[in-house]
């Protein structure tokens, strides 16, 4: 039987929860400061526990990429049999296919955005029901698609064939017992006329009601954007205001937006509607 300590079980658990972390966001969920957490996942990767990924291509002005530390099959088996985990509790990737390099700054801002949003729904008592990303996969063979890959549990299908994925669905109940369903978008680079046209999508299976059927719920959809640039946010917007398309009235306060920094800072107060208007999320 292996001791784990309390610093590296809670390295374990918040890994199981978001399938990829930086030691940068491992200190954000608090398993303990910047040093802990690296000897931390260091052990852990010593007794085959954990692995990493690292980047040294992809980098941004902020300089080079952290590494990305995720569970392995061990470190599953584990946690079932030692831990009390069950193993639909548990996000680890299947094989090694499932590690990313083009797409690492977007899935890394979606968990920041999914842990300001944990963070936020603790904080208000909210109870989260699910959080679902474009980067777990429908574990079937039926649900791949023409190309044979496993389809992303997001994914919105359309009565003619099309689809999206959405970055994220989740919902949560409030403490009134209402239930809260959301799409979350997280917006990296400046290209408005793909975001215009995802957001054409998202609008049409509102309509339909594609999102709250998917999840078996009768609730309204709204949808949360963070953007890397306030300026590509402003011009979303803008387009948005100008375009018929979203011209009813229910869009208005349905679509909302934020600088993803902000996001990671104060979740509550961050974001604007269409209009421009400060929305409080915990009040919607």
């Amino acid at each position: 039987m292996l001791i784990i300590n309390p610093i590296k079980e809670r390295i374990l658990k918040q890994l199981a929860r978001y399938k990829f972390l930086t030691i940068s966001q491992l200190v954000t969920l608090g398993v303990g400061h910047t040093t802990k957490a690296r000897e931390g996942t260091k052990e852990l990767g010593e007794i085959g526990l954990t692995k990493h990924a690292q980047y040294a291509t992809v980098t941004r002005k902020k300089g080079q990429a952290e590494r990305i530390h995720f569970l392995t099959r061990k470190a599953v088996k584990i946690m079932i049999e030692e831990l009390g985990y069950k193993e639909q509790e548990i996000r680890y990737p299947r094989s090694v296919n499932s590690i990313f390099k083009s797409d690492y700054f977007h899935r890394i801002s979606t968990i920041n955005t999914w842990i300001a949003f944990d963070i936020w729904a603790k904080s208000h008592t909210f109870e989260t029901l699910f959080f679902d990303t474009y980067f777990d996969k429908a574990g079937s063979q039926r649900n791949q698609d023409e190309t044979g890959a496993l389809q992303s549990v997001t994914r919105i299908e359309f009565p003619n064939g099309q689809f999206f994925n959405p970055d994220a669905i989740c919902a949560y109940k409030k403490p009134d017992g209402k239930t809260k369903l959301w799409i979350i978008e997280v917006w990296n680079g400046d290209n408005t006329k793909e975001i215009i046209e995802r957001f054409e999508k998202i609008h049409d299976a509102i309509v339909q009601g594609l999102p709250a059927d998917k999840y078996h719920l009768q609730v309204a959809t709204r949808v949360l954007n963070t953007f890397e640039f306030d300026g590509n946010m402003r011009a979303v917007m803008n387009r948005m205001k100008q375009d018929p398309y979203f011209s009813s009235d229910w869009v208005a306060n349905s679509f909302f937006f934020a600088n993803a920094e902000s996001a990671k800072e104060n979740f509550d107060t961050c974001f604007v509607n269409l209009n421009n208007e400060a929305v409080l999320l915990s009040n919607v």
